[in-house]
């Protein structure tokens, strides 16, 4: 049953009466199609009978919400008594504010009511008959004009005879919540697998910390092998003296073993004190990668013990190798004959990193969103490459053959070729730590200009709102704007987008758990069509050259519609990719399918899956209107739009900022997290530093004879100090340009999309690094005195 605004016959016409849908099979005589039962009082007030044709007029809401008049012609198939079935009152519901009214006058429908309309005869029809309908029409008719946001009927009839109980009973067994409209959750169950299926960030870490791990192994066997060496005479003096191999090869074990397990045990004791003070700044200067500051440390002893014994198994089982090895050489006999290291199959593998790199960049290239880890590997395996290049390099040097030192750079390159690990492990130190900075300072993320484009993260747009309360009349219309008090003649380059949004979990990054129901957002991307918004950083195969917004829109199949999201609310708080499909519970109970067709690149719309607002509103029909925004217009009005906009729109909870600060706001998750691993970078380049040291000690150390001998040779200290200089300043650019390399390749995704990266920091940090080296070792070459090498001499 529905209220008419007026029924009319000609030129005569009745104001503001019901008219009911009933279903033929229950009232005999009801008609199809347009046909339509009138009574006998409304028959009379407007002269009308069989044959005539009555136009109808009712308020329906537009898709705004907003109520506009429609009118619909109707044949008269009949006029019926007053009595009997064509005479019932509680065919009316019982509409708020017009149910129990006293008059007609008296009525608080929630609509206009012209009450001038309202005559002495229509007061003294509701008097006598209150809501009984005055025309009736079949029931499929009435639904497909009527039926809105409470469903396709305002009433129930039941036979004669049937018990309350019965009825009850009968609903109870066939009633499905979910179709009424209930979302029925276990929350403690949703909340527990949200956060054992959060973001893992133990993973990320892992991965940036590969190359310290790496680093740090390697800086162990050369410490290792420095203190085997220091022991070289005392282990000779136990071999004179009758000590068994056995026994000498245990106590260096033990001896290095108690103080390798004492280094762990400080590890693991610093890796939980790093852990807390991660968490204290999170809570604190990092806040706003978590959105809280109640984060607590959580110390796992099992995980605690897995990672102090794995530590300890791998530098026993160095420490067994290294043991072993050195106690072999020494029990060898002299022959006065040298191995050189081979260069082996190392060209081979050369060829093969080489080849393999060069199809993962083309590999980035196709598949989009598997681009950055193709990338990835790609750099990692250049890094390797240019590992196994530098110590190809050395080995190559020094041919077989007689040697002849016409050249002082001769001299050094002899000795590599024997020893080229003494080169290759500074390299690889400088280089790891140099990766994991670069990686993690180029892919900080900032607004750009390139941001603010039409094809950015803002696609073009100036501020981005979201409302409390569903803003009901549209921002979009002339109409919607001038009730909404939004047509001042300073608004007039103002062009707004607006959606509808449903409940949801936040997907964004700015939560870490595993979201299962993000929100919908229902929008209209015609404009982003037009204008050539945002940029996808992925698509669904078969859209081909098409425009992924285009899928949007196409009309649901078998329940599924397509729908577009954020690839960061994809990657981590969905953990889904383009293809899959999202099931979203709809207003009606079935389950909706969202294919992704697409991912979009950094975006405003973190945290939404978008889909179509035709679709939107099929499926959420009862959303009474839109939510989030998208201001767009002169760029030197933002500030004015801002405050005009806030204010016009109070009542509605709003909230308007600038776009590029909602963008930003996503950043500072991913940059916080950057900076922490730029702490694990430094500590990379700390490694770095200890062992080019390290490296320079030792060198200097086993080639104080060959110095000794070249100053006897008449080489002046003044030669041999350039050479050292000469040989590690080698050895330092070689890992920097090894970092840099492996590193652009490896973040190539971010470098071509056009971020503003920060390259003046990044090539501040690798001078500073060039520079303290190379002061480093001009320090060090100064402190090679004339005195020590003679003495040296002196004891040969």
């Amino acid at each position: 049953t529905y209220l008419a605004n007026i029924i009319s016959s000609g030129t005569k016409s009745a104001p503001y009466s019901f008219i009911s849908g009933l279903d033929p099979s229950l009232y005999d005589g009801v008609p199809e199609g347009n046909g339509i039962v009138i009574n006998r009082w409304l028959s009379e007030d407007i002269n009308a009978g069989p044959g005539d044709t009555l136009e109808i007029s009712w308020y329906s809401p537009d898709p705004q919400n907003r109520l506009t008049v429609q009118k619909k012609d109707f044949v008269v198939a009949r006029v019926v008594g007053m009595n009997g079935i064509w005479a019932d009152s509680l065919l009316m519901p019982e509409f708020p504010g017009i149910a129990g009214s006293e008059s007609c006058t008296d009525w608080d429908a929630g609509v206009e009511i012209r009450m001038d309309l309202i005559r002495k005869k229509d007061e003294e029809y509701w008097n006598k008959f209150r809501g009984t309908p005055k025309a009736f029409i079949n029931y499929e008719m009435a639904k497909e004009l009527w039926a809105g946001n409470f469903g396709p009927a305002t009433s129930i009839r039941f036979n004669k005879g049937i018990r309350e109980s019965e009825i009850t009973e009968q609903l109870k067994a066939i009633t499905d919540p979910y179709k009424s409209g209930f979302t029925i959750t276990d929350l403690p169950k949703v909340s527990l697998n949200a956060a054992n299926e959060s973001v893992d960030f133990s993973t990320l870490f892992l991965s940036l910390g590969f190359f310290i791990i790496l680093s740090a192994l390697i800086l162990l066997i050369l410490l290792v092998s420095t203190f085997y060496e220091a022991k070289k005479d005392e282990v000779t003096t136990l071999y004179s003296i009758g000590f068994a191999k056995r026994e000498i090869e245990k106590l260096l074990f033990f001896e290095s073993g108690a103080i390798a397990i004492t280094g762990a045990l400080l590890g693991a004791f610093a890796g939980g004190l790093f852990n807390l003070i991660i968490i204290e700044a999170l809570n604190s200067v990092w806040k706003g990668a978590v959105q809280t500051s109640t984060l607590i440390s959580g110390f796992d002893p099992l995980s605690l013990f897995t990672g102090f014994s794995v530590t300890v198994i791998l530098i026993l089982v160095i420490l067994k190798i290294k043991s072993s090895g050195f106690l072999r050489y020494l029990s060898k006999p002299e022959t006065g004959k040298t191995i050189k290291p081979s260069t082996g199959n190392s060209l081979f593998y050369i060829v093969i990193f080489i080849t393999i790199t060069i199809l993962l960049v083309v590999l980035s290239f196709f598949p989009e969103n598997n681009s950055t880890i193709f990338s990835y590997l790609a750099g990692v395996l250049v890094f390797i490459t240019m590992i196994l290049i530098v110590r190809r390099h050395y080995v190559r040097k020094q041919q077989s053959g007689i040697y002849s030192f016409r050249k002082k750079s001769q001299i050094s390159e002899s000795y590599y070729s024997f020893h080229p690990s003494q080169a290759i492990a500074p390299v690889l130190f400088l280089a790891a730590g140099l990766f994991a900075v670069i990686i993690t300072g180029v892919n900080r993320m900032s607004i750009s200009g390139n941001m603010l484009r039409s094809s950015g993260g803002t696609g073009g747009y100036l501020l981005w709102g979201e409302s409390s309360v569903p803003i009901r009349g549209s921002l979009v219309s002339e109409t919607g704007r001038k009730e909404l008090g939004l047509d001042d003649p300073e608004l007039k380059e103002l062009t707004l987008v607006q959606g509808r949004v449903t409940s949801g979990n936040d997907a964004s990054c700015l939560n870490l758990n595993h979201i299962a129901s993000p929100p919908l957002l229902g929008i209209d991307p015609s404009v982003f069509i037009r204008k050539g918004s945002f940029s996808f950083a992925a698509k669904m195969k078969g859209i081909g050259s098409s425009n992924p917004w285009l899928t949007i829109e196409y009309p649901p199949a078998n329940g599924s519609v397509y729908g577009i999201a954020d690839q960061t609310v994809l990657q981590y708080g969905l953990k889904i990719k383009v293809g899959d499909t999202l099931k979203i519970r709809a207003e009606s109970g079935q389950v909706l399918n969202v294919i992704i067709s697409a991912g979009l690149k950094s975006s405003v719309f973190q945290g939404y899956v978008i889909i179509g607002n035709e679709n939107f509103r099929r499926f959420f029909p009862s959303v009474p209107g839109n939510q989030v925004f998208l201001a767009d217009g002169i760029p030197e009005s933002t500030q004015l739009y801002l405050n005009i906009l806030t204010e016009r729109l109070s009542e509605y909870g709003v909230h308007f900022e600038p776009a590029g600060e909602r963008l930003a706001s996503f950043f500072v998750v991913t940059n916080t997290y950057l900076s922490v691993f730029t702490i694990l970078g430094g500590i990379g380049m700390i490694l770095g530093v200890t062992g080019l040291g390290l490296i320079l000690i030792r060198n200097f150390n086993q080639r104080k004879r060959d110095f000794g001998l070249m100053l006897a040779g008449g080489f002046s200290l003044r030669s041999i100090q350039k050479i050292i200089f000469g040989d590690h300043a080698r050895i330092l650019i070689y890992g920097i340009l090894t970092g840099i390399i492996s590193a652009l390749i490896a973040t190539r995704p971010s470098i071509m999309n056009g971020s503003d990266l920060p390259w003046k920091t990044l090539v501040i940090m690798i001078l500073l690094v060039l520079i303290t080296g190379l002061t480093a070792l001009a320090v060090s070459a100064k402190s090679v005195r004339k005195d020590s090498l003679i003495n040296r001499i002196r004891k040969e």
